[in-house]
């Protein structure tokens, strides 16, 4: 089974993030790996994070796909690559809002460029 790599930095994810990324799962038969990027790790942190894998776990019940969740503190970059390497992931997904500081998910940024995985990256102004 393959396996798809979801960072999410330090805010959940939104439920329409999670469906479409639910309906590629399901496209490319691969389940999700959620991982929540904090650079402190306290109360609040730790509840965000659980509601982001929560969303997750949510759109992953009207497809066939399992889903992962970790919650981990650190530079973004290098444990998103680590916990790649780590699931054995196929893909990373990274998405962004206008809010985000995109420049920090470039693909050619160098916090990736020992990473051994695809890269897959969607801006979303709208979202």
């Amino acid at each position: 089974m393959k396996k798809i790599l979801v960072p999410t930095i330090d805010w959940p994810a939104s439920s329409d993030a999670a469906y479409r990324i639910a309906e590629i799962a399901d496209a490319i038969q691969a389940d999700v790996v959620v991982l929540f990027v904090v650079q402190s790790l306290n109360g609040e942190s730790y509840r965000r994070g659980n509601l982001s894998i929560e969303i997750f776990e949510e759109a992953a019940q009207d497809y066939d796909f399992s889903v992962d969740g970790f919650i981990m503190m650190g530079d973004p970059m290098k444990i998103i690559c680590r916990m790649a390497e780590k699931t054995n992931a196929d893909l990373i997904l990274l998405g962004a809002t206008e809010e985000d500081d995109w420049s920090q998910f470039s693909p050619d940024f160098d916090g990736f460029s020992n990473c051994q995985v695809e890269l897959l990256a969607s801006y979303s102004p709208d979202a």
